[in-house]
């Protein structure tokens, strides 16, 4: 089954809003027409939809790999029994440096198939993106060109090719039908798609009865479910009433992220960095089905007189197939969302300097980042347990036009080497400045230390990169920026006052911010800097967690629970039997705080919640843990994979 990626110009990817002005009326008919055709194609056919997606999840197979531009085959996996879950049966790359461009040529080989059934002669189509981080889509939700039912095409209107896709197969366990790992991602053959509010759960049978009579109510609501579904993506990129931190902020934190690792994954991530890979999982969970607590003007959680949260959208049960990565890509929606995180490396590329093929590399160095080896996403075919990544490792199945394996390296610029471009959406600049190198420090400091400590090791590090600067030029510059980031868990912050802040000599205590307890803007020897703080969530053992799961954060004050936000971590219902699953149990999140109230940062006042659902009704299932309690010595702790999860409050002064 050939599994090419050429070379071919594919022109510019526009986004979907884009798509629908009238200038690009063509482009936009040519797209829906060739996403119809491919899902069209029998299965068998290397170019149809189902056969692409196919690659990334679902089934799980005997995976083969073309050689020799697919003249033969080579068995990639087998079904030994003592190989059969040794490996995560499906080829993406998650949780590891090779997730940003294992995904680009994913998105690559679809525009491909997409341009193999239009007519010669016609413009070559392009796949075009979901710009989440833009205005309209923090205010409007999905393009409708993803949410209607009904589309024109060629003068007829049809069934929208991006709403949903029937599977012309069905999706089953081949490796090892008989593992509680599959059971809730089976789905017989002529099984349609799903998004939130609706259930795609079709196994075992009591769930598929379950999800059944969930998508009946749902049809009989006043609101249409493209309303419920908009209502749940707005609240996620804008993150609910409070509008602090959503998806679409974290996409835009994300190119603040200067090191590729960390920028890379969620598994390289330190506690100061956003990955594009979190927003990323944040999509999939809320297309896929997960909803956040609703909040009042105040921020505070509503709550209903039993103590139960009132969703932001409340409809449980429901269960979209973008929720769970090993069916996501059958939904076409996957590859618009891809397109979209594959254009955020584009612009990080661009932003750093990191477009050239000759000079871009993976530092895998680092023993102590889990991302530079597939040990957290898992050892996909044809690799081996363990194995260490970099921009040379193969990325299968992909190939170019005559066998050869592709890599990262072949794909750094996809102007020159995949012949296609981005318009300029948001985030995006026609052209960037000369990046500044950051020069970060992370500084632990023990209960004891005075706050004067700290801002004297600030002082160092800025005359030390200014003398460093002088040495080198013959000037003192101050191009070089300093980030300092430090564990400030147990110097539990006072309210500052004037009197405080004068007696700073004596002061021990770290305050929200040095200087203000509201600002987060300072000056330090007349240079700008921000103080930014998050509370980290480490170790959280995913084989105790059915499914995927959010990790909510919230703090009480005035007897009230106040919500902080959450990430989403993408897990499977069942990974006991997954040898493959024991060496990726830990998951790590860090959620930004900001605000005034000193409450925040006192681990006493914190909540962890982690939220699942039940896999046979859909209900979520919520597990709150005292912040108080998380805060453990390392020396206390429990055995690796008994412990609970362990809370830290990090601080962080970044140079502007």
């Amino acid at each position: 089954m050939p599994m090419n990626v050429e070379k071919e110009a594919s022109g510019i990817r526009l986004s979907l809003r884009e798509l629908d002005k009238k200038c690009n009326a063509q482009k936009k008919n040519d797209f829906l027409k060739a996403w119809k055709l491919i899902q069209e194609l029998p299965s068998t056919n290397p170019n149809s939809f189902w056969s692409i997606a196919s690659y990334h999840g679902m089934p799980f197979k005997e995976r083969r790999v073309p050689l020799g531009g697919g003249k033969s085959e080579k068995d990639v996996s087998g079904t030994d029994k003592d190989k059969d879950t040794k490996t995560w049966g499906g080829y993406c790359q998650h949780g590891n440096v090779l997730f940003p461009f294992w995904h680009r040529f994913y998105c690559l080989r679809l525009e491909q198939a997409l341009q193999s059934v239009l007519e010669k002669g016609q413009e070559r189509v392009a796949l075009h993106y979901w710009d989440a981080s833009s205005k309209e889509s923090t205010s409007e939700g999905l393009p409708d060109i993803v949410t209607t039912k009904d589309v024109c095409i060629d003068g007829e209107y049809v069934p929208n090719p991006l709403l949903k896709f029937k599977l012309p197969k069905a999706i089953k366990d081949d490796v090892s039908p008989s593992g509680p790992n599959s059971q809730f991602y089976e789905k017989e053959a002529g099984y349609e798609t799903c998004r939130y509010p609706y259930s795609g759960i079709r196994s075992p049978d009591d769930a598929k009865a379950t999800a059944i009579e969930h998508n009946k109510k749902i049809d009989s609501r006043d609101e249409t479910p493209q309303s419920l579904l908009q209502a749940n993506i707005i609240s996620w990129l804008s993150d609910g009433a409070s509008r602090r931190k959503g998806v679409a902020q974290q996409l835009e934190d994300c190119l603040h992220t200067t090191d590729y690792n960390p920028f890379s994954n969620t598994t390289s991530v330190g506690s100061a960095d956003v990955s594009v890979e979190q927003p990323h999982n944040d999509l999939h969970v809320a297309i896929g089905g997960f909803t956040q607590p609703e909040t009042n003007e105040d921020g505070s959680v509503k709550q209903d007189s039993l103590g139960n949260f009132i969703w932001d959208g409340p409809i449980e049960g429901a269960n979209g197939d973008m929720g769970a990565n090993e069916v996501a890509s059958y939904d076409p929606i996957f590859f618009l969302h891809h397109s979209n995180m594959d254009r955020m490396l584009w612009i990080w590329q661009k932003k750093y300097k990191k477009t050239d093929p000759e000079a871009f590399t993976i530092d895998n160095s680092d023993e102590t980042d889990k991302g530079i080896s597939n040990s957290d996403q898992g050892a996909t075919p044809n690799q081996t347990w363990g194995q260490k990544l970099n921009e040379s490792t193969i990325l299968y199945p992909f190939q170019d036009e005559y066998g050869v394996p592709r890599t990262s390296k072949d794909c750094i610029d996809i102007v020159s080497q995949l012949g296609y471009d981005y318009s300029i959406g948001s985030l995006d600049q026609a052209t960037w400045p000369e990046p500044v190198e950051v020069n970060t420090v992370r500084l632990m400091v023990k209960p004891s230390t005075p706050w004067t400590e700290i801002t004297h090791k600030m002082t160092e590090e800025i005359d030390g990169i200014s003398a460093l600067e002088a040495r080198r030029t013959g000037i003192p510059t101050r191009r070089k920026r300093l980030r300092m980031i430090f564990d400030r868990t147990h110097l539990i912050p006072s309210a500052v006052s004037e009197m405080q802040m004068q007696a700073a000599a004596a002061f021990r205590h770290i305050p929200i911010c040095p200087t203000d307890p509201i600002a987060d803007t300072f000056t330090i020897k007349g240079l700008p800097f921000k103080f930014e703080n998050f509370v980290q969530v480490k170790d959280i053992n995913k084989n105790k967690i059915s499914g995927s799961f959010a990790v909510q954060v919230f703090y009480r004050a005035a007897e009230k629970l106040y919500y902080l936000g959450q990430r989403n971590v993408l897990s499977r219902w069942n990974r006991s039997t997954c040898a493959n699953c024991q060496g990726r149990r830990m998951a790590h999140v860090s959620i930004p705080i900001r605000g005034g109230h000193t409450a925040l940062y006192d681990p006493k006042n914190l909540e962890v919640h982690l939220v699942n659902k039940d896999g046979m009704t859909g209900k979520y299932i919520r597990k709150v843990l005292a912040g108080k309690d998380l805060v453990v010595p390392a020396a206390a702790r429990s055995a690796p994979g008994e412990q609970e999860p362990t809370l830290s409050i990090i601080g962080a002064f970044v140079q502007d």
